[in-house]
């Protein structure tokens, strides 16, 4: 998992640097934060979903029910309905 803070001095500024982070499957996370005239926003990147997303798109659902089951350590069908809300 990869944690990172982003820091702008405007609105607009942070908007297109958390954009770009989004679209790389970062997901934001906790409020928005200022000190002075610099405004912050944190966000992580699970790396397990991306592993994830990769084996659903090229076809290896299988396996990725195993992976995802095997690393959050849930049952088999909440691993199926997670890779499942992928494909959709």
């Amino acid at each position: 998992m990869k944690y990172q803070i982003f820091s702008a001095s405007s609105p607009e500024e942070l908007e297109i640097k958390i954009t770009e982070k989004i679209n790389d499957g970062f997901i934001l996370i906790g409020g928005l934060a200022a000190n002075g005239n610099v405004l912050y926003q944190a966000a992580i990147k699970d790396d397990l979903l991306a592993d994830v997303e990769r084996l659903v798109h090229s076809g290896h659902v299988l396996e990725a029910v195993k992976l995802y089951k095997e690393k959050k350590g849930v049952d088999i069908l909440t691993a199926k309905k997670f890779v499942e809300s992928i494909q959709r």
